[in-house]
């Protein structure tokens, strides 16, 4: 119960709608795709050791820079999420809070006013909303860089 009442409404809604989002839709596609791109590049790259040994004294480096590269993508893409998440809390608050307060809102004329800090709030969310997107096209166009000369 301490964690409903310490936390906004708006943070709670996001929360739970965000989770049941990526459990429902994210996982199982992104398992597939990972298991299918980890036996695609194993099954290459030990056919090409096995064809000509000295494959291997550039896939270590490689493999070296990519896992740097990696760990520096997934930092950014944290941190382009969490900006997301902080940035959409905001709204499900402020729309619980006015649909709570309607009747008030409407009988002292400031519908305006929570229309525009709604609006606010929405462009705020927007622009992270577009990093995250931008992020996520880098992971897939380089998915289909890789991908696409093997079809």
């Amino acid at each position: 119960m301490l964690f409903f009442d310490s936390n906004p409404i708006g943070r709670v809604l996001n929360k739970f709608s965000k989770d049941t989002g990526y459990m429902d839709d994210l996982l199982p596609m992104t398992f597939y795709d990972f298991l299918q791109c980890v036996t695609w590049c194993a099954a290459s790259v030990v056919l090409a050791c096995i064809i000509n040994p000295f494959v291997f004294l550039v896939v270590a480096p490689l493999l070296l820079c990519f896992v740097r590269l990696r760990s520096y993508f997934i930092k950014t893409s944290r941190e382009v999420k969490r900006l997301d998440v902080v940035s959409r809390s905001p709204i499900y608050s402020s729309l619980s809070e006015t649909l709570d307060g309607l009747v008030a809102v409407r009988a002292f004329g400031r519908s305006q006013l929570f229309q525009r800090r709604f609006l606010g709030r929405l462009d705020t969310n927007t622009r992270s909303c577009k990093c995250e997107l931008l992020c996520d096209g880098i992971k897939y166009c380089t998915y289909f860089t890789t991908h696409l000369p093997l079809l």
